[in-house]
């Protein structure tokens, strides 16, 4: 016969933890992910600003070499 096993409490760091808030922290995702979480969060406002700043310079310098390609397609059918 198999007994189940009641959950009635949990220790944690010297202090007693109650039903509750056992299942809570046996439901939090493994530290891993949460650091992930934690590292993306800090990053993507970085991310934002470097892509807000690099877009127009690519922009400049696509149109530079559009304007490079066709001078030096005028000069070559001249």
């Amino acid at each position: 016969m198999k007994k189940k096993v009641e959950l009635r409490g949990g220790w944690l760091i010297g202090q007693h933890c109650e039903v509750a808030e056992v299942k809570r922290l046996a439901d939090m995702p493994p530290y891993e992910d949460m650091v992930a979480r934690m590292l993306a969060t800090i990053s993507s406002p970085v991310n934002d600003l470097l892509s807000s700043v690099s877009s127009p310079v690519s922009n400049l310098l696509n149109v530079l070499e559009q304007v490079r390609e066709s001078k030096s397609e005028n000069k070559e059918a001249s």
